[in-house]
């Protein structure tokens, strides 16, 4: 049987270095650090790496609510958003990630933009 996704990453705990190293970048990044501010990062980096599982063995068990509240009035931008998957892709990429699973990575992060960013007005 062909592995999946998690596994091409390297299951958990590689998933959760690479994870914990794409929110070091975001924290130095100027224009989205203001969001990490007063944040559990050791918690944000845990919930990142399990959907991030979640997503690569099974998207449809992500829950869409819990990630729009977790984002609710935080004020983040479509741009900020982009920035993050630029950000993200970089990591996934130094970390040796197999494009074809960094790139199902990028697209179901980018399928859950709607409840992240905040809408415009």
């Amino acid at each position: 049987m062909a592995e999946g996704g998690y596994e091409r990453v390297g299951g958990r705990e590689a998933l959760h270095g690479i994870v914990s190293r794409f929110y070091d970048k975001l924290v130095r990044t100027p224009s989205v650090s203001r969001h990490f501010i007063h944040v559990d990062l050791p918690r944000l980096v845990d919930h990142q790496t399990d959907l991030i599982a979640t997503l690569l063995r099974q998207p449809g068990a992500a829950s869409d609510g819990k990630l729009r509240d977790a984002h609710a009035g935080r004020g983040i931008t479509e741009g900020e958003f982009e920035i993050m998957i630029l950000i993200l892709r970089e990591s996934l990429e130094e970390e040796g990630v197999p494009q074809a699973v960094s790139g199902e990575i990028i697209a179901e992060m980018r399928k859950r933009m709607a409840l992240v960013i905040e809408p415009q007005e």
